[in-house]
């Protein structure tokens, strides 16, 4: 069964650009799990612990858009303008710009059904252009703080200005 997600739910909004820390998942996606826990250690070794850090995921080709092997996801801590050398990370920037928002409320599977439906379905009836830089996601609330089926996430889709 799909979720229903409502085109009365996303919303336009501008925004700022976000200096952040990351680690790059490049492989399959039964892989990211390691990642995940390769990240976390070295977010908390540098001191960018959620909440004071947001939590983002930048989607960069996603499981449906290539083999497998060439999937890539940005795993993201923001670093509150912090710019010194993080052991393991690199520096970078979510740009800012023109976002179509979607608030997922659920469990992982979830956010991952939203992802091609705001690109397919809300986008196409939109009348936007899409922007230069792909999808991403805010964790708003996620384990262990809430529960997997209690998670909150923001997914952003990039657009042109108009």
């Amino acid at each position: 069964m799909t979720p229903a997600f409502a085109f009365a739910n996303v919303t336009i909004r501008e925004l700022s650009p976000v200096p952040v820390a990351m680690l790059s998942h490049v492989g399959h996606p039964a892989g990211i799990a390691a990642s995940v826990e390769r990240f976390i250690a070295l977010r908390k070794a540098a001191g960018l612990r959620p909440p004071e850090s947001a939590t983002y995921n930048v989607y960069r080709i996603g499981p449906s858009d290539a083999a497998p092997e060439r999937f890539r996801m940005d795993l993201c801590a923001g670093t509150n303008g912090r710019r010194e050398v993080l052991e393991g990370l690199t520096l970078g920037e979510i740009p800012g710009g023109r976002r179509a928002v979607l608030r997922v409320t659920g469990p992982e599977a979830l956010l991952e059904a939203a992802i091609p439906w705001l690109r397919r379905d809300w986008f196409v009836r939109s009348g936007e252009t899409l922007g230069d830089f792909p999808a991403y996601c805010q964790r708003v609330a996620m384990p262990p703080q809430v529960r997997a089926t209690a998670m909150v996430s923001d997914l952003f889709l990039p657009l042109r200005p108009r």
